[in-house]
């Protein structure tokens, strides 16, 4: 398959000039591997996906590095936990000697928990999720924001999709990834016992994507207990295939709501889910504005961990009906954000921008985003009127500075 550069290219060569290791995570496919035997051919390559690899990593930890020249690729390194203790000690052996070791692996708790604990301060920790917007620019350039969120939707993100020609390339590539995650992760490593059951959750939560999660109401909808969908909610979340937008209420009292929003992290996935395919269908759909607003909330996202930062994001939703869909924190500052799936800009998009900076006025607020599908800017007292590639673009440039 070709290789399409990504964005998060320059933090990893950058965290390798300065920790021992660095471990490259994310979901299944997102291409991990791909992208660090592209950026470092001279490194050894093992898999533990490779059950030779396995055994003998887990038979002998000490023997099986030891056997490692040089720098090296441990891939899929949550099939061998057992080699971290070992590896500190390679590490602790010569501290100083920077980018020896990469690791990669998908998303789980258990798997996190033991790398923080075990290699704290050695290593450096990245997430690599699909291409977002910007990085399939560079296959195919496209200013347009509306051609950017119809393309995300109907042909997904995955590199694997990026070659893909037509509909049932893309329905068949999210319905072959749908059945291999829930029948090998889910099940056989996270112990989800009811597959069905798992996947009904999938599509209720992607019927209330943008919406505040209400555990109870998925579970009375499944017929689980409450602690049961909060597992496999943390499963989901776990593997980045969902994100919880946390809310955002320090120093706000009882005056905001407390429950995070859920969101997905490929809006080709969320639609696959949802069972649109096209351009007209998404437009028409009663989630079409949650739609646009899931898929700028997860670019937003992948900037930021492209950039290697952390993901101070947040939404406010007060008790007298106050909302604002995103709050961006960068280096000390909040950047109110307003998502609108609008070709025409209307003064009052940016209402609830202006009231929030009213209200907490306290806050270190900066000027506020208006993102729509309109691509002509446009400038108010509150707030700036911006089409997404615009914002994308702009985003980028905040956080890397």
């Amino acid at each position: 398959m070709k290789y399409y550069k990504r964005a998060i290219e320059a933090t990893v060569l950058g965290c390798l000039k300065s920790f021992p290791g660095v471990v490259l995570t994310g979901p299944r496919q997102s291409g991990k591997s791909t992208l660090l035997r592209h950026l470092f051919p001279h490194y050894q390559y093992l898999t533990f996906d490779d059950v030779s690899s396995v055994d003998f990593a887990k038979t002998d930890p000490k023997l099986f590095l030891d056997n490692l020249d040089g720098k090296f690729i441990l891939d899929e390194i949550q099939y061998c936990p057992e080699i971290l203790p070992y590896l500190k000690i390679k590490i602790d052996e010569n501290p100083q000697v920077f980018g020896r070791y990469i690791l990669t692996g998908s998303q789980q708790f258990s798997m996190m928990k033991n790398l923080s604990e075990t290699l704290a301060g050695r290593i450096a920790i990245l997430e690599l999720l699909s291409f977002s917007s910007l990085e399939k620019e560079n296959i195919k350039p496209e200013q347009k924001s509306l051609n950017l969120f119809v393309k995300s939707c109907v042909n997904g993100s995955y590199p694997a999709l990026l070659l893909k020609r037509n509909q049932a390339d893309r329905n068949n590539w999210y319905k072959s990834y749908l059945g291999t995650y829930l029948e090998r992760d889910i099940k056989n490593y996270f112990g989800v016992g009811n597959v069905l059951q798992f996947h009904k959750l999938l599509q209720l939560l992607a019927g209330r994507c943008g919406q505040i999660l209400n555990y109870s109401d998925l579970a009375a909808s499944i017929g689980v207990a409450v602690p049961t969908i909060q597992n496999w909610v943390s499963v989901l979340i776990s593997s980045k295939i969902v994100y919880l937008l946390k809310p955002y209420y320090e120093n706000f009292g009882k005056r905001v709501i407390k429950s995070p929003k859920v969101y997905f992290l490929d809006s080709g996935f969320l639609c696959y889910l949802l069972g649109l395919e096209t351009k007209t269908q998404i437009f028409q759909s009663y989630l079409a504005g949650n739609i646009f607003e899931n898929f700028c909330v997860e670019e937003t996202i992948k900037t930021i961990l492209n950039a290697g930062q952390r993901d101070n994001v947040y939404y406010v939703r007060t008790a007298n009906q106050l909302e604002v869909d995103l709050l961006i924190e960068i280096r000390g500052q909040v950047i109110p954000v307003e998502f609108k799936m609008s070709m025409t800009k209307k003064s009052e998009m940016s209402d609830s921008i202006k009231r929030f900076r009213e209200l907490f006025a306290k806050l270190n607020t900066g000027k506020g985003l208006v993102v729509s599908l309109d691509d002509e800017t446009q400038s108010v007292k509150d707030a700036d009127y911006l089409g997404f590639h615009e914002y994308a673009n702009l985003l980028k440039k905040k956080i890397r500075v």
